[in-house]
């Protein structure tokens, strides 16, 4: 098949290097790059968390196999006292590298140790209990000083609760320009999924407080 001088190199020297570590920070720049800031700083915790149980040492890709990732699994619930969801996300980090460093051509998909009689990352089913009308409007109700930082943190999270439970990352970029129409109009920062609101009185008070 035709391939080009420039595929022959990256296969042969990738600039970022062939093994697990230089494409982490490879993946860790391109969500930089991307404006994804609220993912760069979860998945960098748990890149290095890798790295710890390595003992800090680098690792190929090939080497990187079920039984490995079952004993990472394992450490980290050992050594973190962390939840089942908590150590996949550990997994889907590494994965995520995975995928970037096979679409650079730098790893051969051979290796990658997921999917189909490989390693499933299923999530457990949780459970979210959510406030009732009479708690939401203790909250609203609730008298606490202008100015305030338990004042603008409710404000945040009232928000937040009048556009469907928007993600506070989002919260914390609204602007201006989101509102048109009497419509909030924004893009989800982990998904880039888009959505409109309207915009409800209660939500429009709080606005007015910060862009008017």
């Amino acid at each position: 098949d035709h391939v080009t001088s420039k595929a022959v190199r990256q296969k042969i020297r990738p600039s970022a290097g062939d093994t697990f570590f230089p494409q982490a920070q490879a993946y860790l720049d391109t969500l930089k790059q991307a404006g994804k800031f609220n993912r760069h700083s979860a998945d960098k915790p748990r890149i290095e968390r890798f790295r710890e149980f390595l003992k800090g040492e680098d690792i190929a890709f090939q080497d990187i196999n079920i039984s490995m990732l079952e004993r990472f699994k394992a450490y980290i619930k050992g050594t973190r006292q962390v939840t089942e969801r908590t150590a996949i996300n550990h997994l889907v980090v590494i994965r995520s590298v995975f995928s970037h460093a096979i679409k650079g051509n730098v790893c051969d998909p051979k290796y990658y140790p997921f999917g189909k009689n490989k390693i499933k990352l299923k999530f457990p089913e949780s459970i979210k209990i959510g406030l009732d009308a009479d708690e939401v409007k203790a909250l609203e109700d609730l008298k606490l000083p202008e100015g305030s930082g338990q004042r603008h943190a409710l404000n945040l999270w009232l928000f937040s609760f009048y556009f469907a439970g928007m993600r506070i990352s989002d919260v914390l970029l609204t602007k201006k320009s989101l509102f048109q129409n009497n419509r909030f109009h924004y893009s989800m920062g982990k998904n880039d999924k888009t959505d409109s609101f309207k915009v409800h009185e209660k939500a429009q008070r709080i606005i007015d407080q910060y862009m008017y």
